[in-house]
């Protein structure tokens, strides 16, 4: 998938893992928990491993874009892009614009305008209500 993109692999190992195992690593009952969002994949830095909702059907362009936009994450934490980066959300932007162009490349246009959209909103940092 790695060539499709035109970028190099970073190292990570894939795995699938259940749903509420994912919403615990993102949505930590210390903070309040998920709010009813549910998380379909999911890059852990500290073991370097990307974990994949395991109802996602890897056939489809939609399920793979998940692990692009994880894998732009691997990528980002090999190069150290997140120890410059201004908020967290600022490395969601090359994650979800990546995710949204494989999506245009294979005709998923309206999912890949609202990925976009998504990533310019969580790339807003200080941002608040």
């Amino acid at each position: 998938m790695t060539e499709e993109m035109g970028t190099p692999a970073p190292m990570a190992c894939v795995r699938l893992a259940g749903k509420e195992r994912l919403d615990r690593l993102v949505f930590p009952a210390a903070i309040g928990g998920n709010h009813g969002e549910t998380v379909t994949a999911v890059y852990v830095p500290a073991t370097h491993e990307i974990l994949l909702a395991d109802d996602l059907d890897p056939g489809t362009p939609l399920a793979r874009s998940y692990l692009v936009h994880e894998l732009v994450h691997a990528q980002q934490f090999a190069n150290r892009a997140h120890e410059h980066a201004s908020c967290p959300g600022v490395l969601e932007v090359d994650a979800y614009g990546t995710q949204a162009l494989y999506l245009r490349t294979r005709g998923l246009r309206e999912e890949a305008f609202l990925l976009q959209v998504m990533g310019m909103l969580q790339g807003a940092c200080g941002y608040s209500d």
